[in-house]
């Protein structure tokens, strides 16, 4: 029980006010009662029936990033070894039981689909996969048969099932599948390309040829997705690698209306399984990639995460986004590098990994440390649903009080977190309108411009302090709902309220000293 002084109240009735926070004691989740004069708290246990990454992408308040890591390099034997479901159980769960990420995924490949649909192919020594018969021609595409999983790659669906028992909920198993242009640059290739000239003279050339082959790719892919769930899969992750060789034109085209096609055919019948969208070198197509529906879109390395985020919007999960190379560096490098990239990317929507598969060679006791930090982190959050003015030192307290309470009559969401930059930042969003990322703008772009930017995060720690006690210095970042049309207009008019109030306060207590003296002596 704890008691902070509230000279002005915005609220007829006293609301709830939840917040979490952590010490350097322990962890622990608050609900607290805000009413004027006190604030009570109580214990309350966050839910654990999903796995942490599950959690997080669902945009559920988790106390930490969820990560995990994926190998990326192919040998001969890779097809032996992942049609093996032993092998193939086996070698998923090794990461698993040498670091404890918090993502299992299946040890495959994303052309493993291709036999089941006529298009046999081989991992050669030096050259990665061969197509010895690319498809090229109308016919070459009339030739690929439906893809039947159950039939074709039972494996993958009893693999499934045994890491899903393995694992007994302490991580989410993933599975993923290849994008159709993805796959048809594979297929119309040969193989992996530098300059995918085979592939855009086909589209460029024959078009519906293309178009054919990306819709069977699309049937198949979809009832590829569903198999995987219906066997275990948390999350399947789509991988368009090749997709990013398009111009945001062909993009449009070429990939984007497939995706969209695949996300809308699963979510019929698993509306709740998280998709994960993949494209390396995606910077230039973040705001199309967010069109394909997807539930996590993965960054690379090459887009800054800050970025990532203010493009694709707060309602898409991110995933991502450390160079693998960083893994190279020091022990002191990886750490910098890990706590850079998740302060950028926020507590809500982020899923900690690298911007692609680990490199092999990578030192394992680099992994082993990557792993370590990103489990040693704690989010501190608070969750406003309402907050009255508690008196401080500081005048603009009062300022914010108003923004808050405006933003909580529109039902906004009002959420702080630590951040390490050294600005802070509001992110406008309306929050029943997640088609919708209506406005992101520096803190100090309007308010910053009255009042020095030292003195506003003076504010917000002795307000976090006053409810928690809690004695760490933090940044935070400020996550508002509201129109943007009316930003400027609500802040001007809330700098007049605050002027106003201070006079009409002062006038206050002379009406009050001259009641006292002359009415009630």
């Amino acid at each position: 029980m704890g008691s902070i002084s509230c000279p002005v109240s915005l609220c007829s009735q006293p609301k709830s006010l939840k917040a979490g926070y952590r010490s350097r004691s322990s962890s622990r989740m608050l609900a607290v009662r805000c009413t004027v004069g006190e604030v009570e708290a109580e214990s309350s246990v966050a839910s654990t029936t999903e796995p942490l990454l599950i959690n997080a992408v669902r945009g559920e308040k988790v106390e930490r990033p969820p990560s995990y890591q994926m190998i990326c390099e192919r040998y001969p034997s890779f097809r032996e070894r992942s049609e093996n479901v032993d092998l193939v159980v086996e070698i998923s769960l090794q990461p698993w039981k040498v670091f404890k990420p918090d993502g299992v995924i299946l040890f495959s490949d994303i052309l493993t689909p291709l036999p089941g649909m006529n298009i046999p192919f081989d991992i050669l020594k030096g050259k990665g996969p061969v197509i010895h018969d690319p498809l090229r021609t109308a016919n070459d595409v009339a030739g690929v048969t439906e893809f039947v999983p159950e039939e074709s790659v039972p494996y993958v669906g009893e693999a499934l099932s045994i890491l899903r028992e393995e694992v007994k909920g302490e991580a989410a198993v993933l599975g993923f599948v290849g994008a159709p242009f993805t796959l048809a640059s594979y297929v119309v290739e040969g193989g992996s390309s530098k300059h995918f000239s085979k592939i855009k003279n086909l589209a460029f050339s024959q078009p519906k040829v293309l178009h054919a082959l990306l819709q069977k790719f699309t049937d198949s892919m979809s009832r590829y997705i569903k198999y995987q769930a219906d066997n275990g899969a948390q999350a399947v992750q789509i991988f368009d690698s090749w997709a990013t060789e398009l111009s945001p034109v062909d993009f449009e085209e070429f990939s984007l209306p497939y995706l969209k096609e695949i996300v809308a055919t699963v979510k019929k019948t698993h509306p709740h399984l998280p998709l994960i969208l993949y494209a390396s070198g995606s910077g230039g197509l973040l705001e199309r990639l967010r069109l394909t529906g997807v539930d996590v879109v993965s960054l690379d390395w090459t887009v800054d995460m800050w970025e990532g985020r203010r493009r694709l919007g707060l309602d898409v999960a991110v995933q991502g986004n450390i160079d693998p190379g960083v893994l190279f560096g020091s022990k002191e490098f990886i750490t910098k590098r890990i706590h850079d990239t998740i302060k950028k990317a926020g507590s809500d929507k982020h899923i900690l990994n690298l911007g692609h598969g680990i490199v092999v060679g990578t030192p394992e006791e680099n992994v082993a440390h990557f792993f370590e930090v990103a489990k040693g982190i704690r989010w501190m959050k608070k969750n406003y649903q309402s907050v009255q003015c508690v008196h401080c030192s500081f005048t603009l307290l009062i300022l914010y009080t108003f923004v808050i309470s405006i933003m909580i009559e529109q039902g906004s969401r009002i959420v702080i977190s630590k951040y390490i930059d050294e600005k802070m930042y509001f992110i406008f969003k309306k929050i029943d309108n997640i088609d919708n990322f209506l406005c992101y703008l520096r803190f100090d772009c309007y308010i910053g411009r009255y009042q020095n930017l030292d003195v506003a995060y003076n504010v917000l720690n002795v307000l976090i302090k006053n409810i928690t006690n809690d004695s760490d210095d933090y940044d935070y970042n400020i996550y508002f709902s509201v129109d943007d049309r009316v930003i400027e207009i609500i802040i001007m008019l809330l700098l007049n309220i605050y002027t106003s109030l201070r006079i009409c306060n002062y006038f206050l207590k002379i009406f009050k000293k001259i009641y006292l003296n002359y009415f009630c002596s």
